[in-house]
């Protein structure tokens, strides 16, 4: 938010890796990496990051730096 983007949420997809059809499944989505080779898993940054905000039970965000 603070370089500029218009997010007011998250929404958790799934856990692990799934692909958009939408963008001919470029980009793969959740919270856990899974490599095809050898279904080794991985957390990702927003794994980590979900991690953290429900230990916390949330997280605060002034909106007035938003203006």
């Amino acid at each position: 938010m603070q370089e500029g983007s218009n997010c007011f949420g998250y929404h958790a997809w799934t856990a692990f890796d799934c692909w958009s059809w939408n963008n001919a499944y470029k980009n793969r989505y959740g919270f856990i990496a899974v490599d095809l080779n050898d279904q080794k898993r991985t957390i990702k940054k927003s794994g980590h990051w979900l991690k953290q905000v429900t230990e916390d039970h949330g997280f605060l965000y002034d909106t007035d730096q938003l203006k």
